[in-house]
């Protein structure tokens, strides 16, 4: 990987790029939405994200939330969002911002670090199991909406 590459906090100024990676990813999300985000995310005490960046440009984010467990000391940090364009990937960019995330949830006392990915995603999911994740349960969902 290239050591030009940095992670620093999103910021608002970074929407516009960060739509782009979405839209990779096959979602739609509007750049209101991603600054609206940033700043959310930016205030909690139970998330951080970062983005690699080089000379050139934003290459990637990842996202992470911490959730307390009920039945169990310290927290499980979920990987949220995870993302790096597809001209950059294979270059090692991936792996530093997963790196990060679990630094993060290590010195946040996460026993475990978990995250999804569409079944579809069959590369991402030799990606993950390159960094020692493994399948361990079904998940399970409800759109219950927001009204």
């Amino acid at each position: 990987m290239n050591s030009s590459v940095r992670l620093r906090a999103p910021i608002a100024e970074d929407a516009p790029d960060l739509v782009l990676l979405f839209a990779e990813l096959g979602y739609v999300v509007r750049e209101q939405t991603v600054r609206d985000n940033i700043r959310s995310l930016s205030n909690g005490s139970a998330d951080r994200a970062w983005v690699a960046e080089a000379p050139n440009g934003l290459l990637g984010l990842v996202s992470v939330h911490l959730t307390p467990l009920f039945h169990a000391p310290g927290h499980l940090g979920r990987i949220t969002s995870l993302v790096v364009y597809s001209h950059a990937r294979g270059r090692g960019i991936g792996s530093l911002l997963v790196r990060q995330a679990q630094d993060y949830c290590r010195k946040s006392g996460c026993e475990r670090i978990e995250l999804t990915s569409g079944d579809h995603r069959e590369k991402a999911h030799r990606f993950y199991e390159s960094l020692g994740f493994q399948v361990c349960s079904q998940r399970y969902v409800n759109a219950i909406g927001a009204d």
